[in-house]
């Protein structure tokens, strides 16, 4: 009983977790159009999604959407769903119906005498999704996005998206001591990426970090970093880093993660004349990493940090680590 509340926990929480049906884990990538509930004419929409089955018929999901750019609005962030599938086992045509809470960031202009402003805010995103299961573990879909808003625009999609059921049978378990993703639990790494702030012009600048990570299961790691990012005009230029990861395999050589946690700046500095930025930020990450060898692991991390000075950011970086 232990046992299943704990991988019910897991996969509940931002739709990570061990596969607990017939039904394996799925990763999808969308894009399309977007039309927004305002003057502006049509944008673009795209979407990353990683949906882990919680029984045959429902599953959860955590993706990353992206609202595309009108007038005086860059709109984005993450969304965690609930979804309720016609098929438990689907092959062929299958339908869906998936409901959750979007947590978005809005590069805004709220008024002609403000140069920018980053709001964030909760919205209701439903969805309904026609899907072709092809033998071979592809997915192709076609869905239908609609974000409900109070505090900013609404906005409805229609998305074409294309991705990959992993096959649970060839997914490490919690007792496979020969997973090199999950073996070892100390790894130290370096990185090199870049940093854009969260503006209409969106400067950037290269950015550099070390960290080191703790794995205490399969699926839950914490990590401490420190990066480097002169230059992004953010009012600082190095910051620390602290986070609590959750993850899972889809492979014996590949997987996924999400990342919450606070990025704190070491050395705040003046941006444009305007008060320095040291107050701490709330930071969400996605990650996915892949086995080079039983020691050298290799990561694509995504982190968007949240402020409450307008001063969001952006902060890609590819990491190199070595496990003991």
């Amino acid at each position: 009983m232990r046992t299943l509340l704990h991988r019910t926990a897991i996969a509940a929480a931002l739709g990570f977790g061990t596969a607990m049906s017939a039904m394996a884990a799925e990763v999808e990538g969308l894009a399309g159009e977007l039309n927004p509930a305002s003057a502006d004419g049509l944008t673009y929409s795209w979407q990353l999604e990683y949906r882990q089955p919680l029984s045959d018929q429902f599953s959860a999901s955590f993706s990353w959407l992206n609202e595309g750019h009108i007038t005086d609005n860059h709109r984005d962030g993450q969304a965690v769903q609930f979804w309720w599938r016609s098929d438990g086992h689907p092959r062929g045509l299958s339908f869906s119906l998936g409901a959750g809470p979007y947590a978005y960031y809005n590069t805004t202009r709220p008024g002609p005498a403000t140069r920018f402003e980053d709001a964030h805010g909760l919205a209701l995103l439903t969805s309904a999704e026609a899907e072709w299961y092809f033998a071979n573990g592809w997915v192709s879909s076609l869905r239908l996005n609609r974000v409900d808003a109070r505090r900013s625009f609404d906005s409805t999609a229609i998305l074409a998206g294309l991705g990959y059921r992993f096959d649970e049978e060839a997914t490490p378990g919690d007792n496979d001591t020969t997973d090199a993703l999950a073996r070892f639990h100390l790894e130290f790494d370096g990185s090199y990426g870049k940093t854009v702030r969260n503006s209409f012009r969106s400067p950037d600048a290269a950015t550099e970090g070390v960290g080191v990570r703790a794995d205490a299961s399969d699926h839950f790691a914490v990590s401490l970093g420190f990066i480097d990012a002169n230059g992004a005009r953010l009012g600082w230029n190095s910051a620390t880093t602290a986070q609590i990861w959750l993850g899972t395999n889809l492979s014996r050589d590949f997987r996924v993660e999400a990342g919450l946690g606070g990025l704190f700046p070491v050395d705040a500095t003046k941006v444009d004349g305007h008060s320095l930025s040291s107050d701490p930020s709330a930071m969400v990450s996605i990650a996915g990493a892949y086995s080079l060898s039983p020691h050298w692991i290799a990561r694509l991390i995504w982190d968007r940090v949240g402020t409450g000075d307008s001063r969001d950011a952006d902060i890609v970086l590819v990491s190199v680590g070595y496990r003991f």
